[in-house]
């Protein structure tokens, strides 16, 4: 091993020692506190109507947000006449808004719906029924715009093949993909890859603390972890393959 990559193994094996003792130290810190009796005065109900309020500000926003951003999509492929080349590069920007937003309002319909219900008491309270509306046309709505938004870009581009809801549905558009649109995805698919290894790592020290701190238990790490842990083997094992 060279002088200079010793230098850097020791780095890493020293900041990895010091957010271990950061984590642990400010986790038992935290544990001398009453957290409990904290987390108990804290009302079940104030904090569902928290959660509730501020899914449905996010669904009101997001929704038509995406919606109007396909019709934008939409209209100027509409008006296309099929063979300017410079019009369609303006036009194939306006196509990424929507999936991008479907993408995101998706993560945070699950995750806001999940933290309304947790705090739900009554499943016939009108609040509630109206929480399982919202989470299902949400769903539907990411669900079906994207779908759109896709048959778009079929429109433009004949040769890509694959529908939304087909679950190879990204081997299939992949496959149809010429050689700069698949270079472009490998790298920001490495770039997802390098985000997530740091948000899991983070993820990580969070629920390290909050296990002494807040009483969580190990569940927290032990789904991180294995959110990792198969995030990095199946990076490995598609390096292997393309390998050989």
């Amino acid at each position: 091993m060279k002088k200079g990559e010793k230098r850097l193994l020791l780095i890493l094996i020293v900041v990895v020692v010091l957010c271990y003792l950061v984590g642990y130290g400010v986790g038992r810190l935290l544990g001398h506190f009453d957290t409990d009796a904290w987390l108990s005065s804290i009302s079940s109900e104030k904090t569902g109507a928290f959660f509730g309020i501020l899914y449905s500000i996010v669904w009101l926003i997001g929704e038509p947000l995406m919606i109007i951003d396909y019709w934008k999509a939409k209209k100027a492929v509409d008006k296309w006449d099929g063979e300017n080349e410079d019009e369609l590069d303006n036009i194939e920007p306006l196509l990424n808004p929507p999936m991008i937003i479907g993408s995101i309002l998706m993560i945070l319909n699950i995750c806001f719906f999940s933290c309304t219900m947790y705090f739900v008491e009554d499943l016939t309270d009108i609040t509630t029924i109206m929480n399982f509306v919202q989470f299902f046309l949400g769903i539907a709505l990411c669900v079906m715009i994207p779908k759109l938004t896709v048959d778009l870009e079929k429109q433009l581009n004949p040769e890509k093949e694959g529908s939304v809801l087909d679950f190879r549905f990204e081997q299939q558009w992949m496959n149809s993909s010429d050689e700069a649109q698949k270079l472009i995805a490998y790298k920001s698919g490495y770039a997802g890859y390098k985000a997530g290894n740091f948000a899991c790592m983070i993820m990580w020290l969070i629920s390290f603390v909050s296990g002494f701190a807040f009483h969580t238990g190990i569940m927290p790490t032990i789904c991180v972890c294995a959110v990792w842990l198969v995030m990095v083997v199946a990076n490995v094992h598609e390096n292997i393959k393309l390998e050989k």
